[in-house]
């Protein structure tokens, strides 16, 4: 899974909301029409912190095991026509640190910081609309892995001979 289907996946679960109530962003997603909760998971940035490389010699061959550590920035819109962006606001940051959310996150080889960064009102930017609207920013490290298979040279047959240039 990835990290936004996995976020997607705990709101979804300790919320107990539908299908289409809980997605990732995507410039397309259309503004809610029916009372309830709807929450938009999106990415905002990401620094690798961590970098690693290591060749092991194994029975089947050798292989190479690479990591690398993100620090991901990661926004959660919430909306509703009605209050329910309003009154469920806490409820996510409750829910990505549930005994469920634990449990998929080391599965996942991920870590959500316990505190958003930050967390605005900005229904003022539907105007009109009359659309209740929340974000927060929330950081998550996460590892990401990748083993693969690499030739092994027994000899120097595959080398260039160094050149000699004389002047």
């Amino acid at each position: 899974m990835n990290l936004l289907t996995i976020i997607c996946d705990i709101i979804q679960n300790e919320l107990s909301l539908s299908d289409g109530q809980v997605m990732a962003y995507n410039p397309d997603i259309p503004a809610p029409t029916t009372p309830g909760l709807y929450v938009v998971v999106g990415y905002i940035s990401g620094k690798a912190i961590g970098n690693t490389a290591a060749v092991k010699d194994e029975d089947t061959g050798i292989s190479e095991d690479q990591s690398v550590t993100m620090l991901e920035n990661i926004q959660i819109d919430l909306m509703s026509i009605d209050t329910s962006a309003l009154d469920n606001k806490e409820q996510i940051i409750l829910a990505l640190h549930s005994d469920y959310a634990q449990k998929i996150t080391e599965t996942n080889i991920i870590r959500i910081f316990r505190i958003p960064s930050q967390f605005n009102d900005i229904s003022q930017v539907e105007g009109h609309g009359i659309l209740n609207r929340f974000t927060m920013t929330i950081t998550v490290n996460a590892v990401y892995t990748k083993n693969k298979v690499v030739d092994y040279f027994d000899d120097n047959s595959r080398s260039v001979p160094p050149t000699i240039v004389a002047d």
